[in-house]
């Protein structure tokens, strides 16, 4: 039996930005977005075939579309796996967010075979007037069936729905995703005993980190790197969130330490003193954030020249223009 065909995956606009902004051209940005935008088309990698590829774009030879290709590649954007039928290009961020996405569409469908949530858990809640009855509600709690199930009031939000922008279960959502994809376990899910060191259940470390501000797509990141690692090393996925607990722990203090450098120099007084020194000998220290040649630059534009705006390669060395 085919795997249905995925209609909407989420995007992220912020990442996005950040990830290609200021390091893509327009030509590989282009190419970059065709290549996701064809994977989750297609509901996986594509075929690397250059002269295929580049007739979805206009007065476009394939040699341009294989060197924006390479460039994709070096830069760590896509990368080359071997297909069945042969070479295919793939970007892991796709393949993450098919598989929440067909975890979304396979949970809706069980649930509908269920008739949807018990009647008892929706008589008693108050509908706004502004959604209608027949409005689906969808349920993304993850499937438990690891040693003691954690239960919806365990990974509700203390303070309510609307107190928080996630869950505790979108947190073990994002990790279940990178589990699922290194080691094809679509019933993982973390345990629901307490751990020995912190006496703490797993969904209770979710709720601090969701009471922290840690979102999905960060904790995503966060625990990718170590996850890789133990299967790399063919060890088991963690069954417990403790196993996180001092990655996400060191993260919060970098934001700390972060949040109190930008306290100190990210004040608007300073801006024309820090142009200063950017015109002066191209000095920009990191907590000032994009330097004045990168697009996301936080200078308030108006005090921008074109001068300012030029990467530090093209600046022309001061012996250099006076001989």
């Amino acid at each position: 039996m085919s795997k249905p065909k995925i209609r909407r995956v989420n995007f992220y606009p912020d990442e996005y930005v950040t990830g290609v902004g200021g390091r893509l051209s327009a030509v590989d940005q282009g190419i970059y977005w065709m290549v996701c935008t064809l994977i989750y088309s297609h509901g996986g990698p594509i075929d690397d075939d250059h002269v295929w590829l580049s007739r979805l774009f206009a007065d476009t030879h394939w040699r341009t579309v294989r060197a924006s290709l390479d460039r994709l590649i070096k830069m760590g954007k896509l990368e080359r796996i071997e297909g069945a039928e042969g070479p295919q290009i793939n970007v892991r961020r796709c393949a993450e967010e098919l598989q929440k996405a067909r975890t979304r569409v396979s949970e809706a469908v069980q649930n509908g075979r269920k008739g949807g949530r018990p009647p008892k858990e929706n008589n008693d809640l108050t509908k706004p007037d502004a959604f209608p009855d027949e409005k689906l509600t969808i349920n993304h709690q993850p499937i438990t069936n690891n040693h003691q199930p954690i239960s919806k009031a365990d990974t509700e939000p203390s303070g309510g729905a609307g107190d928080s922008a996630c869950s505790p279960a979108d947190l073990i959502e994002s990790i279940r995703s990178v589990v699922v994809e290194l080691w094809a376990m679509p019933s993982w899910t973390p345990s629901g005993r307490p751990d020995r060191n912190s006496n703490r259940s797993s969904a209770e470390i979710a709720a601090d980190w969701v009471k922290a501000g840690i979102t999905p797509e960060r904790l995503r990141e966060l625990v990718r790197p170590a996850l890789v690692r133990l299967r790399e090393r063919n060890e088991r996925a963690p069954s417990h969130l403790a196993y996180f607990a001092n990655l996400v722990r060191e993260a919060l203090d970098a934001d700390k330490q972060r949040a109190t450098v930008e306290k100190v120099y990210m004040t608007q007084d300073e801006w024309p003193l820090r142009l200063k020194a950017w015109r002066r000998n191209r000095i920009w220290p990191s907590p000032w954030g994009p330097d004045p040649s990168h697009p996301l630059c936080l200078a308030p534009k108006h005090m921008l020249t074109d001068e300012d705006r030029k990467p530090r390669a093209e600046v022309v060395p001061m012996r250099r223009a006076t001989a």
